[in-house]
């Protein structure tokens, strides 16, 4: 996958991030646990493009909810980052 750089091309590429995880204006969020593949979200239509090796199970995960519980909850899922080092602020 590709990072989201190039975002000139935002337009006609759509936004490429190596994290599969979206985040709806309408209050809902979608995580998908899948490493390999491309989803291509441009269209009117979501497609997924498979590898080409034998599929590994996917897991979908689905949150209904406000952005806070939404960012809660991909946080419970992927764990919550550590602290940086105290000398990292100024200390």
């Amino acid at each position: 996958m590709r990072s989201g750089q190039g975002g000139y091309q935002l337009r006609t590429h759509g936004g490429v991030v190596p994290i599969q995880w979206l985040v709806s204006t309408d209050g809902w969020g979608l995580y998908i646990h899948q490493p390999l593949g491309t989803f291509d979200l441009t269209g009117e239509r979501g497609r997924f493009a498979p590898p080409e090796a034998s599929p590994l199970p996917m897991d979908l995960f689905v949150v209904d909810a406000g952005p806070e519980e939404i960012m809660g909850e991909w946080a419970r899922l992927t764990g919550r980052p550590q602290l940086p080092p105290l000398w990292s602020f100024g200390y």
